[in-house]
């Protein structure tokens, strides 16, 4: 558009104002409308409009907000560019949201002048229910409270008790009238969140009774992974496969909030949570320069040609030529990637990048000095800094020794062919990134000697013997990669292997576990089908349920693995490590409530909302969505940016809100309630529902207006099988939670 570095207002202006420009008949005047008013838009001329538009000032405020509620996906995106620039996918263009509402409001303005001549009306008198409008509130007709009577009346066997009397009619169809339809879905809505909840707790206690805290006292290996809960299905399959390992669970940017740039990537973007702001600034960089610059001239050979081939598709001759060539590869390659999407995903990539392949490279991770770049932030970290972050995170998890001869840092992310909403199905911990490089930071971290020196002067000493290995989970078509890998000393090299394996085969379990959810899927398929499918829905592109992403989620556990290892979630909890005995005044359970609390909730409630209301909160079916822009999906190419999330992603989800249990006293949780204002939110308003568990006495409570009510077991049976498969094996919807008798048994074998 014309004059968008001027901001949106000026370049609506721009192209409405001139005269080549054909405009619809309802948009006659528009121009001398844009000439009334201030050139540069803005809050001036938002109030000059509305002053000469007839509306009354008092009823401005509803004017506003319903202008901005007619388009609230388009109005929120302007107002997040303007809050937060650096979140545009390419460059950043002054966004206003007072430019967009002016220019809804010019538009309102020629919409209502067309629409009063055409009813041979004033302007004016098309505004005059604004001054004296009040919305009023309907009660429910009379004939669904006769209803609702009737129906009362006969479940509590009340018709002979009412017919006795005028006065006891009255009084009972008052009290049903009274009971209105929000106050019974609400009322609903708690007894299914109940009945979750005391299954949830109930479990928890039979099978700490039943396994105690077991834990590998030697550990081979120690991986950590992000809270998320696609990841405690693959905790447990590795936990099954190889008992001697033990396993972590953090919000996965592990503490290493910063903006980052990768090879590819044509702009840097934060990866952290969204209520943080990163202060640091880290930059994939190759090893060897020759090699980058070969690979870059590659991809620009490639570029180039593409580029050429599209400007040849504009000419008269060589575009139909182009467009028939064209169009039996593209043809053929559509074909071949719905029909056999796994093969054709192998061959394009082999066709495209099989010359070219990326260089080795290292992150830039340490600075000198005090480095800034252009936005001011710092150019890496220093080694108090590292030290600062790795420490806290090995404290808040407590990790804090014995150290494993090799620890797994894994982050996590998805990667899927046909899915405009694959941010959704990413790391909620990295706002919505990948958690990959905040993993390889971190183990660069561990690993360097002086940081490793500072640690110890903090109390927290990691051997010589011990190599930390940065990893990435591709929770959609279930790979792993691992970074750095050329580093890891030599002495070492078995134990990787060994982690490798095992994490292969927990990736085949996790791949088994999450694909009898599918329908194209048998409910009772093996582990390498199970694989092979999870890879093709990946590469699918005639596929609308690539993963089913946060599906599920309804559990939150902060607290030691060792009460809940060998215990079935059904991919439904976050899992954070935190252990109670190392941290005597609270400060890390603050800390931990605090940044994994929202991102734990908000993926719950984004979920919650797009189920109970998919049109509204949710954006309805994803097969018409289009990509407009980068920015957000529309329904084919006109309509709002439709926000929340699609049905093929929330379809099995249930709508309860998380119950989020803490390994923490009661008095401590209320305290901490008090102090921040970020949990007194989650807490107070009802975001969440907040259980304690004593850690010395094991007594779980639920936090109720104000105060923990203790809870009362009501436990009729509690499901134990060999292995997780013979828990999930064969069913499609969701389970209870279970025990799992091996891992206890391989487990004191450890």
């Amino acid at each position: 558009m014309p004059n968008r570095q001027e901001g949106f207002y000026s370049a609506v202006r721009s192209v409405l104002t001139t005269k080549k420009v054909l405009r619809e008949p309802w948009l006659d005047g528009i121009a001398s409308d844009f000439a009334s008013f201030p050139e540069a838009g803005g809050v001036d001329a938002v109030e000059a409009i509305l002053e000469t538009s007839g509306y009354p000032r008092r009823a401005w405020p509803l004017v506003i907000r319903a202008t901005l509620a007619i388009l609230p996906g388009w109005a929120g995106m302007f107002s997040k560019f303007e809050r937060e620039a650096d979140k545009a996918p390419a460059f950043a263009l002054p966004a206003k949201l007072a430019d967009w509402l002016a220019v809804a409001l010019l538009l309102d303005r020629a919409a209502i002048r067309r629409a009063a001549r055409k009813l041979g009306l004033q302007t004016a008198s098309l505004m005059e229910e604004l001054d004296a409008g009040q919305t009023e509130q309907r009660s429910e007709p009379d004939a669904t409270i006769a209803f609702e009577v009737f129906v009362a009346a006969q479940a509590f066997d009340l018709v002979a008790t009412l017919a006795e009397s005028e006065e006891k009619r009255r009084g009972f169809t008052d009290g049903i009238a009274r009971f209105s339809s929000f106050e019974r879905r609400w009322i609903l809505q708690l007894a299914y969140e109940r009945r979750h909840r005391q299954a949830t707790l109930d479990a928890m206690i039979e099978h700490t009774e039943l396994c105690g805290t077991a834990k590998p006292e030697a550990p081979r290996l120690q991986a950590v992974f992000c809270m998320d809960e696609r990841e405690e299905s693959t905790r447990r399959h590795l936990e099954e496969y190889a008992p001697g390992t033990e396993t972590f669970g953090c919000a996965g940017f592990f503490g290493v909030a910063m903006r980052y740039k990768g090879l590819d990537d044509v702009t840097s973007r934060p990866l952290c949570p969204v209520v943080r702001t990163p202060q640091h600034y880290v930059e994939e960089i190759p090893v060897d320069r020759e090699e980058a610059e070969r690979y870059k001239a590659a991809l620009r050979r490639r570029g180039l040609a593409l580029a050429r081939a599209e400007q040849s598709e504009r000419s008269l001759l060589l575009g139909s030529a182009w467009a028939l060539l064209a169009g039996l590869v593209e043809g053929a390659h559509l074909v071949a990637r719905s029909i056999a999407p796994r093969f054709a995903h192998h061959t394009h990539h082999k066709a495209t990048h099989g010359h070219h392949h990326a260089p080795q490279t290292r992150l830039a991770l340490f600075r000198k000095d005090n480095e800034t770049t252009p936005d001011g932030l710092y150019r890496g970290y220093s080694f108090e800094e590292a030290a600062d972050i790795v420490f806290g995170q090995l404290t808040s998890m407590g990790l804090t020794g014995p150290f494993a001869p090799l620890v797994l840092i894994a982050g996590h992310g998805s990667s899927s062919l046909n899915n405009p909403h694959e941010a959704a199905h990413d790391c909620g911990a990295t706002g919505g990134g990948r958690g990959g490089p905040n993993a390889r930071a971190f183990a660069q971290m561990a690993n360097h000697p002086e940081v490793r020196s500072l640690l110890s002067e903090k109390g927290i000493i990691i051997p010589d013997t011990t190599w930390f290995i940065g990893g990435y989970h591709n929770t959609c078509d279930d790979s792993m990669a691992y970074y750095d890998e050329d580093l890891v000393p030599e002495h070492h090299h078995q134990d990787v292997a060994a982690m490798k394996e095992a994490l292969a085969q927990a990736c085949l379990g996790d791949a088994q576990e999450r694909c009898r959810r599918f329908e194209d899927a048998p409910a009772n398929i093996g582990r390498r089908e199970a694989l092979r499918i999870a890879e093709a829905h990946a590469q699918d592109l005639a596929q609308p349920r690539p993963e089913y992403g946060h599906a599920t989620n309804a559990v939150c556990y902060i607290g030691r693995r060792s009460l809940t290892r060998g215990l079935f979630l059904d991919r439904r909890a976050f899992l954070i490590s935190y252990d109670p005995e190392q941290d005597a005044e609270g400060a890390v359970l603050a800390s931990i409530l605090e940044a994994a609390g929202p991102v734990g909730a908000g993926i719950n409630l984004e979920y919650y909302f797009s189920f109970v209301d998919p049109v509204k909160f949710g954006c309805g079916t994803k097969l018409p969505h289009n990509i407009s822009g980068l920015i957000g999906v529309m329904d084919g190419h006109s309509s709002d940016l439709r926000t929340g999330l699609p049905w093929q992603m929330v379809e099995i989800h249930e709508p309860v809100r998380l119950l989020t249990i803490v390994e923490a006293m009661p008095e401590r949780l209320a305290q901490i309630a008090a102090d921040s204002a970020i949990v007194g939110s989650l807490v107070g308003n009802g975001w969440i529902q907040l259980v304690s568990r004593h850690p010395e006495t094991g007594e779980y409570a639920r936090y109720h207006d104000g105060k923990f009510v203790p809870h009362t077991p009501e436990l009729a049976g509690f499901p134990s099988a060999e292995a997780s498969h013979d828990l999930f094996c064969g069913v499609r919807g969701h389970l209870g939670f279970g025990h799992i008798q091996a891992l206890k048994e391989d487990t004191a074998r450890a």
